[in-house]
C-alpha cells in the first residue's frame, strides 16, 4: 500500500509540476497577446488621427479649389468686359494695360466679345 501511495504521489506531483509549467507559458502567452493589443489599439488610434488629419486637410484644399474657381471665374468675366469695352471705345478706357494683362494671362476669350 505504502508503495502504491508512493507511486500515486509522484504521479500527481508530476502531473501537479506540468499543469504548474502549462499555466505558467498560457500566462505568458495571455501577457504577450494583451501586450499586442495594446499596441494594436495605439496605433488604430494612431492612425484615426492620421484618417481624421487627411480628411481634414482634404475638405480645406476642396474649399480653396472652389473659391480659386469662383475667383477664376470672376476674373474672365472681369477680363472680358474690359476686353469688349476696349474694343467698343478704345477712349474710353484709361488704363489699357488692364486689358493687355488679361489678354496676356490669358483670360480673354472671344466668347466675351
Amino acid at each position: 500500500m505504502e508503495k502504491d501511495y508512493s507511486y500515486l504521489k509522484e504521479i500527481c506531483d508530476h502531473q501537479a509540476e506540468q499543469l504548474s509549467r502549462t499555466s505558467l507559458k498560457l500566462q505568458e502567452a495571455s501577457s504577450e497577446s494583451d501586450a499586442e493589443i495594446k499596441d494594436m489599439k495605439e496605433t488604430m488610434f494612431a492612425l484615426e488621427d492620421q484618417v481624421e488629419q487627411h480628411w481634414v486637410i482634404k475638405l480645406h484644399s476642396t474649399q480653396l479649389i472652389s473659391e480659386l474657381k469662383n475667383k477664376w471665374g470672376q476674373a474672365q468675366v472681369k477680363c472680358g468686359l474690359e476686353v469688349s469695352r476696349t474694343l467698343k471705345n478704345p477712349a474710353a478706357v484709361g488704363d489699357c494695360g488692364k486689358v493687355f494683362d488679361c489678354v496676356l494671362a490669358g483670360v480673354y476669350e472671344e466668347s466675351f466679345i
